[in-house]
């Protein structure tokens, strides 16, 4: 029992040998360096503190920094806790910033603890602050777009997707997007604008153009400037050529179907066509087919290339058995700078039955034999009767 009460009492004499204070006058925290200042988001920053004791008793102290959003300390270079009086001592700190951070000022809070000796009590103080570390982003904008799909043409709509991507490590404000071609026109406002876009963020955006009817054929750029500021300010300006290919169409269609023989069952039928090229572009592969079972001879033809304002003429010759009107299927394909196209239509004939046209020769043969009879007596008649005379 004797034993408890001796622990008892120097428990309570150590206690009450200790005091306790917010702030001591000889101690003073000095902000040595910060390095870089500002810093990045996603990068590394020191500070250095310095700690002087202005009073002639050596102390322990233990400086703590308390880790808070967007810091995380990595280590620091002194792991000492004692100073003289009159001396000074400095502490640097290692520090990372999370990458998520937003530009600002970020308060980093300090501890400071100190004990001294005095008159057999001890005496530990307290002193508590923060400096600010300006934490300052830089916003990197940059697009990327798909490439056009199907080939364009004068006076043809043209859409561009693009994706714009924040990649720095700033918020980007006021963006402002601005094509700049005098022959692919951006439908409505000739800007297009967007408040802000964090780090990391990106926004898909649809451009729609109107091509001019007077644009030349072949590969063209259009000029897209990007003006974004910081979060202070600060403007940037990032321009980029999106590329895109103005190809030729062909426009192939049929100008004229002549017949140039009689449509008779078994014979020979002679079929011209003439077609012609509107377009802007060159046909190639020309190729016309009636395509029908009911006929035979020469079905499929080929035209070639058809440039610009060109006609050509395309002769089939068919035999057909059947009597009667007849609808043939016609088939036209071409290729340009498009694809491959193609063309049908069909080509009415009415087919006359070949017994009636023998019919008819046999008739004009007797007729002409009948002529040729009636004149031979007539002529005979009038030598005879000629001779009667002369008797």
């Amino acid at each position: 029992m004797n034993h408890k009460l001796f622990l008892l009492l120097v428990v309570l004499f150590l206690t009450l040998n200790i005091v306790y204070a917010e702030d001591e006058t000889d101690l003073k925290i000095l902000v040595s360096s910060i390095d870089p200042q500002p810093v990045e988001p996603g990068s590394y920053f020191s500070i250095t503190l310095k700690i002087e004791n202005s009073g002639s008793e050596p102390k322990n102290i233990t400086l703590n920094l308390k880790e808070n959003h967007p810091f995380k300390i990595l280590y620091n270079n002194d792991q000492k806790n004692r100073i003289c009086g009159g001396c000074s001592r400095e502490k640097t700190y290692y520090i990372s910033v999370n990458p998520d951070a937003i530009s600002g000022l970020y308060p980093l809070e300090y501890t400071l603890i100190s004990e001294q000796t005095k008159d057999n009590r001890i005496i530990k103080l307290t002193h508590k602050g923060k400096v600010h570390i300006s934490v300052k982003g830089k916003p990197d904008i940059f697009f990327y777009a798909k490439k056009q799909t199907h080939p364009l043409s004068q006076n043809d709509e043209m859409n561009i997707n693009l994706t714009l991507y924040n990649k720095g490590s700033g918020i980007a404000k006021r963006i402002k997007i601005t094509p700049s071609s005098s022959e692919a026109v951006l439908h409505g406002s000739n800007m297009i604008y967007i408040n802000e876009l964090k780090p990391g963020q990106n926004k898909k955006l649809t451009l729609n153009f109107h091509l001019s009817k007077n644009i030349n054929t072949g590969p063209h750029q259009i000029p897209i400037t990007i003006t974004y500021h910081d979060y202070e300010g600060q403007e940037y300006t990032y321009t980029e050529n999106y590329g895109f290919i103005v190809s030729d169409k062909a426009d192939i269609s049929i100008k004229s179907i002549k017949i140039q023989s009689d449509e008779i069952k078994g014979k020979p039928i002679e079929i011209e066509l003439r077609i012609e090229n509107s377009g802007n572009g060159e046909a190639k592969d020309i190729t016309a087919k009636i395509d029908s079972d009911l006929v035979y001879g020469h079905t499929t033809q080929y035209g070639g290339i058809l440039k610009k304002d060109e006609d050509i003429p395309i002769i089939f010759n068919i035999i057909t058995q059947k009597q009667g009107p007849l609808h043939l299927p016609l088939k036209i394909t071409y290729k340009d700078d498009y694809g491959t196209h193609e063309i049908n239509t069909k080509i009415n004939l009415y087919i006359k039955s070949n017994n009636i046209i023998k019919t008819i020769i046999y008739l004009i043969n007797i007729s002409i034999l009948i002529i040729a009879l009636f004149l031979i007596i007539l002529i005979t008649k009038h030598y005879l009767k000629r001779e009667k005379n002369e008797i």
